[in-house]
């Protein structure tokens, strides 16, 4: 395993968990810890891509099938909401870091819940896509315990992933309408994220079938990191 490989699991580990951290600022608060562990995921999700320049370089060759636009359209998506995020960081650094050049837009705020939300589940949607052998396992230790019933199963966690991801302020931010006042406590609020973030890797297993088909084999195009 050379070292450019050997260095993706760590990176995406410690991105997604600044990123959850940083999803708690309603119960954790402390904005100036806040902006300095987001600018260090900015600089890690520069860091993802540069690690993954096969993708970038082989984007526009081979064969298109449904599983590899649902997977592009997928990532050019979280692409989008990233530039989305760093746009809004930049407009509310003056909020942040006393050296920042200008003050906060009234837009700005609102700007950064929803491209935050939208890169929490299009996030969750890519690990859903990706990650095979995972999946594989989980599955076949799903079939393992509880038989043919696993299906069953994992419908009843999606629905249920499904509601907590209702439970969050996630789809007013996407939306970009004011969410419910109040904050749950930590526990409840990591417990309802961690349910959304189900919901959406489901979804995209899910997806990922139907884009497969019955009968397909798999797209040797498709850059499973």
């Amino acid at each position: 395993m050379n070292l450019r490989r050997a260095a993706k699991l760590p990176v995406d580990i410690a991105m997604a968990a600044m990123l959850l951290w940083m999803m708690g600022y309603p119960v954790t608060r402390g904005l100036l810890r806040h902006g300095t562990v987001g600018c260090i995921v900015i600089g890690l999700f520069v860091l993802h891509h540069l690690l993954n320049l096969s993708w970038h370089r082989t984007l526009l060759r081979g064969r298109w099938s449904r599983l590899r636009l649902l997977s592009a359209a997928a990532d050019i998506l979280l692409i989008a909401a990233f530039a989305f995020l760093l746009a809004s960081s930049l407009a509310m650094a003056g909020d942040v870091f006393p050296f920042a050049p200008f003050a906060m837009p009234w837009w700005g705020r609102d700007l950064h819940y929803a491209s935050t939300a939208w890169i929490f589940s299009l996030a969750a949607f890519h690990m859903g896509l990706h990650g095979n052998a995972f999946w594989a396992g989980l599955r076949a230790a799903a079939q393992k315990l509880l038989g043919r019933a696993w299906l069953p199963a994992a419908a009843l966690l999606l629905a249920a992933g499904a509601a907590s991801f209702w439970k969050t302020d996630l789809p007013e931010h996407m939306l970009l309408l004011d969410a419910a006042p109040g904050q749950p406590s930590p526990w409840l609020f990591y417990a309802r994220l961690a349910g959304a973030g189900m919901f959406w890797a489901l979804l995209a297993r899910v997806a990922r079938w139907l884009a497969h088909g019955p009968g397909l084999h798999p797209d040797p195009m498709e850059n499973d990191t």
